[in-house]
């Protein structure tokens, strides 16, 4: 596709799968609808309003829509699907983008990157059908490692655009504060009733505490742990994709001056 891109001359560039899943009648559709509403990107969407499947082997359709899902979920574009091949892209925009990756992550990576640099994306209604040839065909050609590998590389793609610790680390956070409170009121009722004073009865209530509920303070000491790295994390990718983000419209404006 990005040989397909650099290589291209006329005003629009049409992708559409070789084996024509999709047919060749959106091509009129989506340039009419990028002609009338200024878009400059038109994405085929089977999973919005008045689009179809048909054919489609279950395990294949749910994984797509699983996937689609997800960047929705962490991307909040406002598109139902990203992993679509069906697009038309007015050319001066296609090649316009800094495009890195060489596989299938390469269809979010043009709307994150499009988004990015506010060029006009709208989606429009897609019918995909399967045929006979092609379901016998995909049932055969995907090993399920293939699958797995371009299903952790879209999963890091949306980690990367949109850190999903938030949740985990909050849910984490309060299960830490909960026994954090069970912890120091087991230490103050065991503190009250050691006869003793000062540093020794910090000591000897702490000690007591260990001894008698070792597994609150473990699971306070493992939760502790957990959200801190959770944390540690969500700060680390929110840093590297401010700074892809500012490095990728620099260059951008670069390439184009």
């Amino acid at each position: 596709m990005q040989k397909g891109f650099a290589a291209a001359q006329g005003d629009w560039i049409f992708c559409v799968d070789a084996d024509l899943d999709y047919g060749p009648e959106h091509i009129d559709r989506f340039l009419a609808l990028a002609e009338e509403s200024g878009a400059e990107i038109v994405i085929g969407s089977p999973y919005m309003r008045r689009g179809t499947t048909a054919g489609v082997p279950l395990a294949r359709l749910w994984m797509s829509r699983l996937m689609n899902w997800y960047f929705r979920r962490v991307l909040n574009l406002g598109f139902s699907t990203y992993t679509s091949i069906l697009r038309l892209y007015r050319r001066e925009a296609i090649q316009g983008l800094l495009l890195t990756s060489r596989d299938k992550e390469l269809l979010p990576e043009i709307v994150i990157k499009a988004a990015l640099l506010g060029i006009p994306i709208i989606e429009a209604p897609a019918h995909l059908h399967w045929r006979a040839r092609n379901r016998d065909r995909g049932r055969r050609g995907a090993s399920v490692l293939s699958i797995a590998r371009k299903t952790m590389r879209h999963l890091l793609w949306g980690t990367m655009e949109n850190p999903i610790f938030l949740a985990p680390v909050l849910a984490v956070g309060a299960r830490t504060l909960w026994f954090a409170i069970a912890i120091l009121i087991l230490f103050s009722a065991s503190y009250s009733q050691t006869a003793v004073g000062g540093l020794t009865a910090i000591t000897v209530a702490a000690n007591n505490v260990m001894q008698v509920n070792p597994q609150t303070v473990v699971t306070f000491a493992v939760l502790l742990l957990t959200g801190l790295i959770l944390f540690s994390l969500s700060i680390i990718i929110l840093q590297n994709k401010v700074k892809r983000e500012h490095d990728f419209l620099y260059f951008s404006r670069l390439l184009r001056k």
